[in-house]
């Protein structure tokens, strides 16, 4: 008997789980909710409530057409309707999204102009900085000038006091001249050098500027190759590169120029490679 009912019980629930029979109970219900009403709350008795409802809800239309109607447009109709007001939303959805990436686009270019504009900054901060070293540097060069001529001063007093010793004053006083003619010599042809290779850097084209720098790594390679040895001679007739030979050792090994160190520190700054 137990299994009778669990075999009944089973089969209406597998009914019920059906689109089309759930929706027409619940349509159905919807339409007769009052005749329902009658029959399961009323206080007379089961007799007159059949009665009652058989006199006054027996409309085929509500007992039949409109729940049938209304699961069919249910069932076959509105899975349409669904996908319809779907492709609208998705169309909505889309250029929401779409303008989420415009604005994170927004977004993105200008944290990177930020980036370009530190990166800026820093190299400006590094080419005063050089500046800076280089007007140190010449600082102390006019410094040491000063000191020297108060030096200069200082014996041309004592040769006052001290006649006898003129001879020998004069030769350190000679001695000096000579030594800040020197520095000033020297500082000269820094700066003529420095100037020269700024033109001659400035006259070079990049690609050859770039491809100096982007090969330095084949500098003294174990290995020298076509490529290696068409890369040494190349640079060293530019004289960014030279041959030097080691004393203890007498070998040979390829050495940067000055001219090569500068090259390589203004390819740095202005950012070609």
């Amino acid at each position: 008997m137990k299994d009778i009912f669990l075999s009944i019980f089973k089969t209406t629930e597998e009914r019920l789980k059906n689109p089309f029979i759930g929706t027409f109970i619940i349509s159905f219900i919807v339409y007769n909710w009052k005749p329902l009403s009658v029959f399961f709350l009323s206080s007379q008795k089961i007799e007159q409530r059949i009665t009652f409802i058989s006199n006054n809800y027996t409309d085929i239309l509500n007992l039949l057409i409109y729940p049938l109607v209304t699961s069919v447009i249910y069932i076959v109709l509105l899975p349409y309707l669904m996908w319809l007001f779907e492709s609208l939303v998705f169309k909505s959805y889309k250029e929401r999204n779409q303008n989420l990436y415009k604005n994170k686009l927004i977004d993105i270019n200008g944290k990177k102009s930020v980036a370009e504009s530190e990166i800026e900054l820093e190299n400006l901060k590094a080419n005063y900085k050089e500046m800076a070293d280089l007007n140190s540097q010449l600082q102390l060069y006019k410094d040491q000038v000063v000191t020297k001529d108060l030096d200069i001063k200082a014996l041309e007093d004592k040769i006052h006091d001290f006649t006898q010793l003129t001879n020998n004053l004069e030769s350190k006083i000679q001695e000096k001249d000579k030594s800040i003619n020197n520095l000033y010599i020297q500082l000269e042809d820094s700066e003529i050098k420095t100037k020269n290779y700024y033109d001659e850097y400035e006259n070079t084209p990049e690609n050859t500027v770039r491809d100096f720098v982007n090969n330095l790594h084949l500098i003294n390679k174990a290995d020298k190759n076509e490529s290696n040895t068409f890369f040494i001679d190349r640079f060293i007739a530019l004289g960014l590169l030279q041959v030097v030979k080691d004393e203890k050792t007498r070998k040979e090994y390829i050495q940067i120029t000055d001219k090569g160190l500068f090259y390589i520190k203004r390819a740095f700054s202005s950012r070609i490679i």
